[in-house]
């Protein structure tokens, strides 16, 4: 009598798992499928702005085993493609794309200075979950070098923060990164109707980046340049010591070692 109940709730399980996966299938393959429209906006936007600020990519190989993540421990259900390119100024520029659960979207960029150059970093993330969006736009400047192309810059970023005055502000629970992340870094979200919206302001934003980039000199003086690549690399390990949303993510499908290689070497071209 027993085994008989067992297999009958199997059997009610096994049915209502079936009808979730019948409903839930058109709303994930939509939301894919948008998710995968957006992620190829920003690489066609992000194309065109390199372009037209005469950024020349030298694209570099990607370790095999880093290509494609996309490990059993997680079931499948995170996949992250990253591509580097390196430039005469760029140590590394970053782009990923991931999806997770077979529905959400997310387009990544980092960009680091090269040695011998000052100029801070900038990270970009955009995220699509169904008719959502998460957009994020830091600046990374841990050295603090001044230098008047910076602060000019600087200050243009601050009036595009300003066009998101009225969208909630969400930055992550990191209070390490306040002296290293620049105040007018972008943490917001809104629904699909900002999709336009963020996709010109992103060109914007990154527009304005590479314009500072284009101003930036290669130093003379050792110790500023010095001082600038070991403020990245204490922002690396300090966030891969204390974590973050991204590093957390890499952590449990990489383990400890490969994340810091992935986290240093890929992400952020720290040569060790």
């Amino acid at each position: 009598m027993m085994e008989g109940f067992i297999k009958t709730l199997l059997l009610i399980i096994l049915c209502i798992i079936f009808l979730i996966a019948l409903v839930a299938t058109p709303f994930v393959l939509k939301a894919k499928e948008e998710g995968e429209r957006m992620v190829a906006a920003y690489r066609k936007a992000t194309e065109e702005v390199f372009s037209k600020e005469g950024v020349e990519l030298q694209p570099v190989m990607v370790k095999p085993e880093f290509q494609i993540i996309n490990p059993p421990k997680a079931l499948k259900l995170i996949k992250m493609i990253p591509s580097r390119a390196k430039t005469e100024k760029f140590s590394t520029i970053t782009s990923m794309d991931a999806t997770m659960f077979g529905f959400m979207k997310m387009y990544t960029l980092l960009l680091a200075p090269k040695a011998g150059y000052n100029f801070p970093l900038l990270s970009f993330d955009v995220v699509s979950v169904g008719k959502n969006r998460v957009f994020v736009m830091e600046v990374i400047d841990p050295a603090h070098v001044p230098a008047d192309y910076i602060t000019s810059a600087y200050e243009k970023m601050k009036a595009l923060k300003e066009k998101v005055k009225d969208l909630p502000d969400t930055p992550p629970d990191m209070p390490w990164t306040k002296e290293m992340t620049m105040p007018f870094s972008i943490h917001t979200k809104a629904d699909r109707s900002k999709e336009e919206f963020f996709r010109d302001l992103f060109r914007e934003y990154l527009t304005v980046y590479l314009e500072m980039v284009k101003n930036a000199p290669q130093l003379t003086d050792e110790e500023q340049s010095k001082k600038v690549q070991q403020g990245i690399k204490t922002y690396v390990n300090t966030l891969l010591e204390k974590g973050g949303p991204a590093v957390n993510v890499f952590k449990f499908l990489l383990g400890p070692e490969k994340q810091k290689e992935f986290t240093k070497g890929i992400m952020f071209g720290i040569e060790e």
